[in-house]
């Protein structure tokens, strides 16, 4: 088919008449991406979500900043490393490089503190060596930002935002944009809801206007433009529904296959036989509805209609085409079947395979400075995974150390981790070592979740306290019968060497069993997940998130000062409950093969950060550094 599109684009058709329809817009996604490798226009006739786009997120991420530098100051720094990067300040890549590099840590280890953005960015010695452009504008950007921090909270929300717009340079960012009619539209849909909902509540705040795009971004809502995703004229994608009313000289109708084309059948392989005179009538209502929705596609054609399927899926499984594919054969309208050439397919199996090239990625930075970034690194069940996820990720969160903001959950992890904490010390310390009463967790927990008050919308601080307070208490009440009293909590392993490997970590309870074995526990929040605690197979050859944590504790632990007791198993302890309302403790057993599997991925991934291997991202849709490196790449 996409050999077909440059023919016809040879000959002078003019691709805006040319049309690919498919029942599901997942099927176009392939496709898009084979377009755009052979330089073919396209257009998504498709609703826009303008909260996915990079310009809004941009736009967000300044409000964001904003908001938590006036809630409590260098709060707001993990938002300012990007905010750097967004195109309107109109700071330069090598600027910003060159003040990574100069922002040195103080001190030396991995641990060490820097200076934070907001106070670097103002020391004079900082921007020596800058270019005069890129001078210009980190100076531009923090006089603004200061400007915007003294101003903001008179400013009424669309005024705040029109602020933005105009003197944090957005607006002649977006009108220097080959692609500006679509990011005016999409800066305009952003203001035109904005001023609707402050019509709706007069005296909504920026925090509220940010909290309510959270909502929407955490329900699935979307903040639609209705305008084609596409940044000039070309083939048109689109659904079958999406298709009606119009027309096109060429139509491409994609998988016209069972599977995709015909209804699903939802009643099961074995059912029984009812007499002739009684019909599924749904059956034969949707069925008929697929037919006239395979005709609607047909006949958006004037000149030419090619219908396509495969014989096989990509897991190379038989598959047969469409009822209806074999109704237009009978009917004699078909002129000409083919099959496509095993040459074409090859040269397209093999552009398709280039996507790997094109996964997100950064400039190196020189290996002496890359390696000097990493003295003193010590390898952290958090730093393994997060490199075993996404390289990239590594790079910009243990090599440049980038700020990270906190997320509520780690939050509300951390606030039950102290309270459990607090809860054990004084068991611990009293003279006949009795647990104190489990009515005093619900207070423990307040004073520890209290301390992120400022960091926390008020809604959500609420209803993590309530749950909090709750959940603890019916967690100890739960385990209190069989705790044992002999503890330690918290216990910070470091320096410890597995196989020539420098590795650390922090225990969140040992429970001493007798004079020889120990027991290791980790607790957990939010919904137990089997998934997550999985070994081994065909799916995760390196095992699953929790697996690996806790077999990297029991490693850790064997292989520190505190390794003459035998860690006889390892338990993932989940303070709140699953559906059932029951409290979890999964144990984990490792077996010998297991552990000498975790130890090599232990000395396998420690050499690949060592030969700074990290510069490139898994591309994944979910991933927050991959898709702020290709956001940076386009405001839309």
């Amino acid at each position: 088919m996409i050999h077909q599109v440059e023919l016809l684009r040879e000959k002078g058709v003019p691709l805006e008449e040319i049309a690919f329809i498919y029942p599901q817009h997942k099927q176009g996604e392939w496709l898009r991406n084979l377009l755009g490798k052979r330089g073919i226009p396209y257009q998504v006739k498709r609703k826009v979500n303008i909260l996915d786009l990079p310009l809004i997120r941009q736009i967000r991420r300044l409000l964001e900043y904003l908001h938590a530098e006036q809630r409590e100051p260098y709060s707001g720094e993990a938002f300012l490393f990007p905010l750097l990067h967004d195109g309107y300040w109109g700071i330069s890549p090598q600027g910003l490089t060159m003040l990574t590099k100069k922002q040195k840590r103080e001190g030396s280890g991995a641990e060490a503190e820097r200076i934070a953005w907001r106070d670097f960015l103002r020391d004079p010695e900082a921007l020596a060596g800058c270019s005069g452009e890129d001078r210009a504008a980190i100076e531009r950007c923090i006089r603004q930002l200061d400007e915007f921090q003294a101003e903001l909270p008179g400013w009424p929300l669309p005024k705040a935002l029109e602020a933005l717009f105009t003197r944090a340079g957005i607006l002649d960012f977006i009108l220097k944009r080959p692609q500006y009619e679509d990011l005016l539209q999409a800066a305009s849909t952003l203001m035109a809801f904005a001023q609707t909902e402050a019509v709706r509540n007069p005296r909504l705040t920026v925090e509220g206007f940010l909290q309510t795009l959270r909502k929407m971004d955490a329900n699935g809502l979307a903040l639609e433009l209705r305008k084609s995703a596409s940044l000039e004229k070309g083939v048109s994608l689109l659904t079958a529904h999406g298709a009606k009313g119009l027309e096109f000289d060429y139509v491409f109708l994609l998988d016209t296959t069972e599977g995709f084309w015909e209804p699903k059948n939802n009643h099961g392989s074995y059912r029984f036989s009812f007499p002739d005179t009684l019909t599924f009538s749904g059956e034969e209502d949707a069925l008929e509805a697929r037919r006239r929705l395979f005709y609607v596609a047909m006949t958006r054609a004037r000149k030419g209609l090619h219908i396509s399927y495969s014989r096989t899926t990509v897991q190379v499984k038989d598959q047969t085409q469409a009822l209806f594919f074999d109704e237009v054969a009978e009917s004699g309208l078909l002129r000409e079947e083919k099959e496509v050439p095993a040459a074409l397919v090859l040269e397209m199996e093999a552009l398709w395979l280039r996507e790997a090239a094109e996964k997100p990625a950064v400039p190196p930075l020189d290996p002496e400075e890359a390696a000097a970034r990493l003295t003193g690194f010590q390898l952290s069940i958090s730093a393994l995974n997060t490199y075993l996820r996404c390289p990239l990720s590594f790079f910009f969160e243990y090599v440049l150390q980038a700020p990270q903001l906190e997320s509520l959950g780690g939050l509300y992890g951390t606030a039950i981790h102290r309270a459990l904490q607090s809860y054990f010390n004084r068991m611990k310390n009293a003279t006949d070592r009795a647990f104190p009463l489990t009515a005093i967790l619900p207070s423990l927990f307040e004073a520890e979740w209290s301390a992120f008050r400022a960091f926390i919308p008020e809604e959500e601080f609420r209803h993590r306290l309530d749950m909090g307070k709750r959940n603890l208490k019916a967690y100890a009440d739960y385990h209190l019968p069989k705790w044992p009293r002999d503890i330690r909590t918290e216990l910070n392993l470091r320096q410890v060497e597995l196989g020539g490997v420098p590795i650390q970590g922090k225990l969140d309870k040992v429970e001493y069993l007798d004079a020889v074995h120990v027991r290791l526990v980790d607790y957990k929040t939010g919904k137990p997940d089997e998934k997550k605690w999985k070994g081994p197979g065909k799916k995760e050859p390196t095992g699953s998130l929790y697996w690996r944590q806790m077999a990297f504790y029991q490693l850790l632990f064997h292989a520190s000062r505190e390794g003459s007791h035998l860690v006889q198993s390892t338990v993932l302890s989940f303070v709140d409950p699953d559906e059932k309302g029951r409290f979890v403790d999964r144990e984990i057993v490792f077996e010998p093969d297991e552990l000498a599997l975790m130890t090599r991925l232990i000395v396998e991934t420690y050499d690949h950060i060592m030969k700074l291997e990290f510069y490139q991202g898994c591309g994944e849709r979910d991933c927050a550094w991959c898709n702020f490196c290709e956001g940076e790449k386009s405001a839309w």
